[in-house]
């Protein structure tokens, strides 16, 4: 009787080492059930993810690398490329490549990261031939000037001229003095108020502009250089204006459109 129970009580605890190791093994698989759920649903998530993005249409897009200034010849190193989603306002951004072969300038700052557009750059023009070129210190607004453009410039004239042209208006007057013609006179000077007078102004037309340079010491109240190209004759004209009279005030006018 004693050997029957010693064998069924290892018999028992066999059964409970059975037992045991079945409850463990299930808990098992069910923990790497879990696992694999887990993971499945970790890429199920990706892969929509992946999709949407490949969805939706994206394009590659030049930016600044670092703050531009106005004027400044872009190089390789100024231009940073990164992909963006496709967009309408994207459709003006420069798509030429920038090299040696292709030198550009700009026409405007462009703050760090801002998208570079077509507008902002110009090809570094050519002075065409009979012209030479002439550093110049505009009294007007140069922000608004592009490289590559044509402008007007506008300077009074030198006081002998202006003493001559007195002379000869003073004459003229002298002989037209009537009502008739002091009618006529108000009329005219009433149109002289939108135009300029040639008479007392210089006029230098089909002035191309070359390069704007920024000054750094603005605290300084510097003006900017304006590079500018001319025929030569109206190159030599402005140069004796400014000889003759050292703060002379020089405007560029733009083409009317």
């Amino acid at each position: 009787m004693q050997s029957m129970s010693i064998t069924f009580s290892l018999l028992s605890k066999f059964q409970r080492a059975q037992r045991g190791s079945a409850l463990i093994q299930r808990r098992q698989r069910a923990f790497v059930r879990k696992i694999i759920i887990v993971l499945c649903a970790g890429i199920m998530s990706l892969l929509v993810i992946s999709s949407i993005i490949d969805a939706q249409a994206t394009q590659v897009i030049p930016v600044a690398s670092h703050h531009i200034q106005q004027g400044a010849q872009l190089t390789a190193n100024d231009i940073s490329y990164v992909r963006v989603p496709q967009h309408d306002v994207f459709h003006y951004a420069l798509t030429e490549r920038v090299n040696a072969h292709n030198p550009l300038i700009t026409t405007c700052e462009i703050q760090t990261g801002m998208p570079i557009l077509q507008n902002a750059v110009s090809h570094i023009p050519s002075i065409p031939e009979g012209f030479t070129s002439i550093n110049v210190h505009l009294a007007s607004a140069d922000h608004t000037l592009i490289p590559g453009e044509q402008i007007n410039l506008a300077f009074s004239k030198p006081l002998q001229d202006e003493d001559a042209d007195n002379d000869i208006n003073g004459a003229e007057l002298g002989k037209n003095s009537n009502p008739a013609s002091s009618e006529h006179n108000n009329e005219s000077k009433k149109a002289e108020i939108t135009t300029i007078d040639e008479r007392y102004v210089s006029i230098i037309q089909h002035v191309m502009v070359l390069h704007i340079t920024q000054n750094q010491q603005s605290a300084q109240n510097q003006q900017n250089t304006t590079t500018l190209a001319m025929p030569a004759a109206d190159a030599l004209r402005l140069l004796q204006a400014q000889s003759a009279n050292s703060s002379l005030a020089i405007v560029a006018m733009k083409h009317s459109k």
